[in-house]
C-alpha cells in the first residue's frame, strides 16, 4: 500500500523525535504500570543495564534503592490517575550494576492514551544528580561539623577539670565520627601508668583496679611520641608481639580498627584520643581530619585544665597552710601569756576543727596514776560546742608506749573495729566518734595527755602537713601544760621547804627538850606545845598506856576537841588509838566516817592519824591528831610523826628512867647501878644522836634560811639558782632523814626479820645484774666466784640485798681504777658461810679504820673528795649483819684496796 503524503510527513516526524531522544542528555524511558515493565528507552542501556534486559517485568523496580522504592511506586500510581500533562519530581537513588549507587532527579509525566482501556504509561526522563547531592552532603556535614567543634569548645571553656572537658568532647566528637567505642587517656610518666578519663560507651577497658593502666598495656606510645597518629585498620591483622592484653580486650568488644590521636600541650605528649571502629578500615579521611582537629582543641583545654588545677591546688595550698601557720601563732601566744590552761586547750581545739575541717577534736591529761584519761576539751563542728567533761579509764595498758614508739602518733580508721581501744569503742561512738588520730602530749618523753582528732566516716586519711600541725599545736600545749606544772611545783615546793624547815625546828628543839627535861609530864607539856605552836595547831596529844588497867588515858597536855582529858580512856584494840596501841602500827584513816574502828570522841573530827609511842616492845603510849576536814593528812605526816614520836619515845623513857631510879635508890643498890649504867649509856647515845641529828641538819637547815632569805630579798634573776640550790639541800635533807628513820627502826626492833633458806650466789647475782652498767661506766671490773657447794643461808632477803647493795656502792666510790672482786666461800668447820667483796681502791686510813660502822662518820678521803654519802652506809650493814647473828670484818691497806668479809649462819636443813 502506497503511503501517502500525510504519512510520510508523520512518519518523518517520529523519526526526529527519535533521533531527538537518542540524542538526548537524560535517559528517558517509558514505563507500563500494567505489566510493570520498560516499554522504550532512548539508550542501549540504563546505568549499565543493556535496554532488552530492562523489559522484563519489574526489572526497572531492582535498580531503584530499596528505600525509595515505595515511593517511586506509589508516586507512579498516583500519576496514572493525574491529568495529562502534569509533572512530577523527584530524587532517589539508583544502582549501576557494579554495585555502587548514583542519586538522580526524576521528572515523571502520564501519556495519555485514546483507549480507555488501556493502563497510562509513564513517561520518565532521569539525571545523574550524584555529584551535587555529594557536594550538598559536604556542605551539611561541615556545617555540622563545624557546629560541634564549636560545641566542643564551648564546652571545654565551660569545664575545669580534664575528666569533664574530656567527657563533654566524647560525647560530642561521637556525632560526627561512626564508632564502637571511644576514649580519652592521659599519661602519668612518673608512675608508668595511664589513666581512662572519659569513655563510650562507659566501662574500664578491662581494668578492675577503677581505670588506672600499667603503661606498657597502650598500644601506640612510639608513634604518639613522634607526635604521629596511630591507626590500624584490622587488629585481627597485627603481629602478635604487637598485641597488647588492652588490644586484645578491645577485639572482645567488637573492634576491628583502631586510630589513635596525640593528645600534645606545648609539644609534650600527655594523652591520646582513641576510636575503634567495629568494621576493618571504619574510618574515613574526613573522619580522620575531624579526630585530628578535636584532638588539638582537647589538648590545649586538658592543658589548660591541668595549670588551672595546679594554680587552685597551689592556691588552696597555700590558704591552708597560712590558716595552719596562724593558728600556730595563735597558740604560741596563747602559751606564752597567763591565759588559763581550759581557755588554750578550748582555742586549739576549736582552731583545728576548722583549720583541718575535722569533725571534732578532744583533748585529754593523764591522771598521776596513770589509769584514767581526763578528757577536758572537747570542740565537734556538727554541734558547734564542747561536749561535757568525761573521765576514761586508759583503754590499753600499751597505749601509751605506742604513742612513742609509732612514729609520735596512732591513726585508728575504724573505731568500730579498734583492737587497741579495749572497750571504748561504744562510747566514742556513741559520740559520733569514727576514724581517729591519737597525738600525745609529752614532756621529756613522758605521756601526759592526748589529742585525738576525728575526720568522720569514709574520709581520706590524714595527710603528712596535717599530722605535723596536730604534733606542732601538741608541742605547744605540753609546754604550757609543763610551764603551768613548774610554776605550781615552784610553789609547792617553797611550801614544803617551809614545812620541813618548821619539821626540823621542831625536832631540833625537841632534842633540845629532852636533854633538859627533869620529869616525863613536864617533857609532854613542852612537846605538844611545840607542836601547837607550829605543824599542827588545831589538834594534837599523847596517850599513855597503863599497864594495871590495859588503857590509854590522855596526857593532860593534850589540847583540841570538845571533850575532857580525863574522860578519855580507851583499852587496847578499841578505836583508832587502842588499834595502834595493840598492833604498835601507825593508822592513818582520811574519812573516819568509813572506817568501823572509829569511835566518836568529837563530833566534828573528820580524819585522824595515830602512831605508837614506845621504845623496843615497849609500849609507852600513842601519840594522836585530828582535824575538821577530809583527807587532812598524808604519808609525810605519818613519817614526820612517826619521827617525832621515836624522839619523844626515847626522851620520856630516860625521863622515866631517871624517875624510877630516884625512887629505887635506897632499895635496890645493884638494881641502881645497872640502871645507872644503862642510863649512861642510853644518854650517850641519845646525846651522840642528838649531837650527830643536829650536826648534819644544822648545814642544810642554815643553807635553806640562807637561800629562802635570798628569794624573798635578791634580786629576781638570780632565783632559778636559788630554787636549784633548795631543791638539792631539800633531797638532802630527805635522805637523810630517811636513812636515819630506817636506822633509827633497825636498832628499835621495828624491822620484822623474818629469816629463811636464802641462795647466798643468786642473791649476789642480782645485785650485780642492777649495778653492773655503773660499773661499765666507770670503767672498772667486776667479777663474781661463786661456790657451787654454798648451802642456802638463814637470812632476810630484802635486808641482806641491802648489805651486799651497799657494800658494792662504797667499793664503786672508793676506787678509781683496776676491779672489784666478789667471791663466796663455805667453812665447815664453823658451819658458815661467808662473802668476800674486794676492791683495788684508795684504801682506809688506818687512824680511821676503827671508826667506820660509827653513824655520820666519813674518813679522811671522803673529807677531802666528793664522794656522794652520809656515813650511814656501814652503820647500816653492821645492824643487818648483827640482826642476822652474822659477823662483819674488814682489811684494808691505804692505797692497795679494802676487803669486807660478811659471815652468815647456814640455814637449817629439816630432816
Amino acid at each position: 500500500m502506497e503511503m501517502t503524503s500525510g504519512d510520510i510527513q508523520v512518519q518523518d516526524e517520529h523519526e526526529r523525535f527519535r533521533l531527538f531522544l537518542e540524542s538526548a542528555p537524560d535517559i528517558i524511558f517509558v514505563v507500563d504500570l500494567q505489566q510493570e515493565r520498560v516499554t522504550y528507552i532512548n539508550r542501549d542501556q540504563l546505568f549499565d543495564y543493556p535496554a532488552d534486559e530492562l523489559g522484563r517485568p519489574r526489572a526497572i523496580f531492582e535498580l531503584i534503592h530499596k528505600g525509595d522504592h515505595a515511593s517511586v511506586l506509589q508516586r507512579w500510581k498516583e500519576l496514572s490517575a493525574a491529568s495529562a500533562g502534569d509533572v512530577f519530581v523527584a530524587e532517589y537513588r539508583v544502582r549501576r550494576k557494579q554495585g555502587n549507587w548514583e542519586w538522580v532527579q526524576s521528572r515523571e509525566t502520564v501519556l495519555s492514551t485514546t483507549d480507555s482501556d488501556q493502563e497510562p504509561q509513564i513517561l520518565v526522563s532521569l539525571s545523574v544528580i550524584t555529584n551535587r547531592r555529594e557536594r550538598e552532603a559536604a556542605v551539611r556535614r561541615y556545617a555540622e561539623r563545624l557546629h560541634i567543634l564549636h560545641e566542643i569548645d564551648q564546652a571545654i571553656v565551660a569545664a575545669r577539670s580534664p575528666q569533664a572537658i574530656a567527657q563533654a568532647t566524647l560525647r560530642r566528637i561521637t556525632r560526627l565520627v561512626t564508632c564502637r567505642r571511644a576514649s580519652v587517656v592521659i599519661f602519668n610518666w612518673e608512675q608508668s601508668t595511664f589513666n581512662v578519663v572519659a569513655e563510650l560507651p562507659s566501662g574500664s577497658m578491662g581494668s578492675d583496679d577503677s581505670s588506672s593502666l600499667p603503661l606498657d598495656w597502650f598500644w601506640a606510645l612510639d608513634e604518639l611520641k613522634q607526635g604521629e597518629l596511630y591507626r590500624a585498620e584490622d587488629l585481627s591483622q597485627l603481629a602478635p608481639e604487637l598485641t597488647t592484653q588492652l588490644l586484645s580486650w578491645l577485639q572482645g568488644q567488637g573492634v576491628r580498627s583502631l586510630v589513635s590521636v596525640p593528645l600534645l600541650a606545648q609539644k609534650q605528649l600527655i594523652g591520646a584520643l582513641n576510636f575503634g571502629g567495629e568494621f576493618v578500615d571504619s574510618f574515613t579521611p574526613e573522619d580522620v581530619v575531624v579526630m585530628r582537629e578535636v584532638a588539638h582543641v582537647l589538648a590545649i583545654g586538658i592543658g589548660q585544665a591541668r595549670l588551672y588545677e595546679q594554680a587552685h591546688y597551689h592556691a588552696r595550698k597555700l590558704e591552708q597552710r597560712a590558716r595552719r601557720l596562724l593558728l600556730v601563732n595563735d597558740i604560741s601566744l596563747a602559751v606564752n601569756r597567763p591565759i588559763e590552761l581550759i581557755a588554750v586547750l578550748e582555742a586549739a581545739a576549736k582552731g583545728l576543727v576548722a583549720v583541718i575541717d575535722l569533725r571534732q577534736v578532744g583533748i585529754a591529761l593523764l591522771n598521776e596514776s596513770r589509769d584514767r584519761w581526763s578528757l577536758l576539751v572537747s570542740h565537734s563542728a556538727r554541734r558547734g560546742g564542747s561536749l561535757q567533761q568525761l573521765d576514761l579509764p586508759v583503754p590499753d595498758k600499751e597505749l601509751v608506749q605506742q604513742l612513742l614508739q609509732e612514729d609520735s602518733f596512732i591513726y585508728i580508721d575504724d573505731v568500730a573495729r579498734g583492737a587497741r581501744l579495749a572497750g571504748l569503742e561504744e562510747l566514742l561512738l556513741e559520740h559520733y566518734v569514727d576514724n581517729l588520730m591519737l597525738v600525745p602530749l609529752q614532756v621529756r618523753d613522758e605521756v601526759i595527755g592526748i589529742i585525738g582528732c576525728d575526720l568522720g566516716p569514709g574520709v581520706r586519711p590524714f595527710s603528712r602537713e596535717e599530722t605535723d600541725l596536730v604534733q606542732t599545736i601538741a608541742n605547744l600545749l605540753s609546754l604550757k601544760i609543763e610551764h603551768i606544772r613548774l610554776l605550781e611545783g615552784e610553789r609547792s615546793a617553797r611550801e614544803e621547804t617551809r614545812r620541813q624547815l618548821e619539821e626540823l625546828k621542831v625536832l631540833h628543839a625537841l632534842a633540845t627538850a629532852g636533854a633538859e627535861a627533869k620529869s616525863a609530864d613536864a617533857l609532854l607539856e613542852r612537846a605538844t606545845q611545840l607542836m601547837k605552836e607550829s605543824l599542827f595547831p588545831d589538834n594534837f596529844g599523847v596517850l599513855l598506856y597503863d599497864e594495871n588497867e590495859q588503857t590509854l588515858y590522855r596526857h593532860y597536855s593534850y589540847y583540841g576537841g570538845k571533850h575532857e582529858a580525863k574522860d578519855i580512856h580507851f583499852p587496847l584494840g578499841v578505836g583508832i588509838c587502842g588499834h595502834v596501841a595493840r598492833s604498835g602500827q601507825s593508822i592513818l584513816v582520811p574519812d573516819v566516817s568509813q572506817d568501823d574502828r572509829y569511835i566518836e570522841a568529837d563530833p566534828e573530827t573528820r580524819s585522824e592519824l595515830c602512831v605508837p609511842l614506845k621504845t623496843g616492845a615497849h609500849l609507852i603510849g600513842v601519840v594522836n591528831v585530828e582535824s575538821k576536814e577530809v583527807n587532812a593528812y598524808s604519808e609525810v605526816d605519818e613519817r614526820l610523826l612517826s619521827t617525832f614520836a621515836h624522839q619523844l619515845a626515847t626522851a620520856i623513857e630516860r625521863a622515866g628512867l631517871m624517875e624510877t631510879l630516884e625512887q629505887r635508890v635506897a632499895e635496890r643498890t645493884r638494881e641502881l647501878a645497872d640502871a645507872n649504867e644503862q642510863l649512861k649509856e642510853l644518854d650517850r647515845l641519845k646525846s651522840k644522836f642528838v649531837s650527830d641529828v643536829s650536826h648534819e641538819l644544822r648545814t642544810p637547815i642554815t643553807s635553806l634560811s640562807l637561800y629562802l632569805d635570798l628569794i624573798e630579798r635578791g634580786s629576781p634573776e638570780h632565783s632559778e639558782r636559788y630554787w636549784g640550790v633548795l631543791r638539792k639541800q631539800t633531797e638532802r635533807l630527805n635522805r637523810l632523814i630517811e636513812d636515819i628513820l630506817s636506822l633509827s627502826r633497825l636498832q628499835m626492833g621495828k624491822v620484822d626479820v623474818s629469816q629463811a633458806p636464802v641462795d647466798l650466789n643468786e642473791m649476789v647475782e642480782e645485785v650485780l645484774a642492777l649495778r653492773r652498767d655503773d660499773f661499765d661506766a666507770a670503767n672498772l671490773a667486776l667479777e663474781f666466784q661463786a661456790d657451787e657447794t654454798l648451802p642456802c643461808v638463814s637470812a632476810q632477803p630484802d635486808l641482806l640485798a641491802q648489805v651486799v647493795a651497799n657494800l658494792l656502792s662504797n667499793a664503786l666510790n672508793y676506787t678509781e681504777e683496776g676491779a672489784v672482786r666478789m667471791s663466796t666461800f663455805f667453812d665447815r668447820a664453823r658451819n658458815m658461810a661467808y662473802l668476800s667483796i674486794a676492791d683495788s681502791g684508795v684504801g682506809i686510813n688506818a687512824g680511821d679504820l676503827p671508826h667506820i660502822f660509827e653513824r655520820f662518820y666519813r674518813g679522811h678521803f671522803s673529807a677531802q673528795s666528793n664522794i656522794p654519802g652520809n656515813g650511814l652506809g656501814l652503820t647500816f650493814v653492821e645492824e643487818i649483819v648483827n640482826l642476822h647473828q652474822g659477823r662483819l670484818e674488814v682489811e684494808s691497806e691505804e692505797g692497795v684496796g679494802t676487803t669486807f668479809r660478811v659471815w652468815l649462819p647456814v640455814a637449817e636443813v629439816a630432816e
